[in-house]
């Protein structure tokens, strides 16, 4: 099923993953795939050795936040519950100074929300 919009097509579901390096710190996503193995390979690629794939989404946000001693992460429908959640989340790991590095979302999340409007 296609969902069409002046100028812009829009498939039924977009996939994202976000990879994590727990080493050096470094994270890479990828959104809005076409589907979800192709994502998980997109975020591994652009992150390099040894990155593991943390989380996978579907029309949704994902969040990502460090902190000193922990990480943490969320997805959710929407942007602000994701960072809410990924910050609690890396609390929960017992990180200190946890703060939100990124926040994304799909285009069916984003589109969603203009249409709103």
């Amino acid at each position: 099923m296609l969902f069409l919009v002046p100028g812009v097509v829009f498939s039924q579901d977009d996939y994202g993953s976000i990879a994590y390096n727990d080493e050096r710190q470094l994270y890479a996503y990828s959104l809005n795939s076409p589907t979800q193995p192709k994502a998980d390979v997109r975020a591994l690629l652009k992150c390099g050795k040894r990155c593991r794939v943390i989380t996978r989404f579907k029309n949704a946000c994902a969040s990502v936040a460090t902190g000193i001693g922990a990480y943490g992460w969320a997805v959710s429908p929407n942007r602000n519950m994701a960072r809410n959640h990924s910050r609690a989340q890396c609390q929960k790991f017992k990180g200190r100074s946890c703060r939100v590095i990124q926040t994304i979302c799909t285009r069916q999340i984003v589109f969603r929300k203009r249409s709103k409007r």
